[in-house]
């Protein structure tokens, strides 16, 4: 068992949580061939080590509501004038 205390070990996972979210909102900065630091967008690994420190934490969905199923709806209109019995067009 580990030594270190419960305030110690919080302040590692906040500190995990904090660069995970980083990374997912900034990218991850690597060096090209030429020595040139370029931003890239997280490539699988690093997703799946946050799908994993999610899962581990028990989070499985956020529902955001309202605003979710905003960002969900068509922003234009299809030419589909035929749908079947769920909305989806045929």
């Amino acid at each position: 068992m580990s030594k270190a205390t419960k305030a110690a070990l919080a302040q590692l996972h906040r500190a995990l949580a904090d660069e995970m979210k980083r990374i997912l909102e900034s990218g991850v900065t690597v060096t090209n061939d030429d020595g040139e630091l370029v931003k890239l967008t997280p490539g699988a690994p690093y997703l799946n080590v946050i799908r994993q420190f999610l899962k581990d934490n028990n989070v499985e969905s956020i529902t955001l509501g309202e605003e979710l199923n905003e960002a969900a709806k068509p922003k234009v209109d299809l030419p589909f004038t035929q749908t079947d019995e769920y909305g989806l067009p045929n």
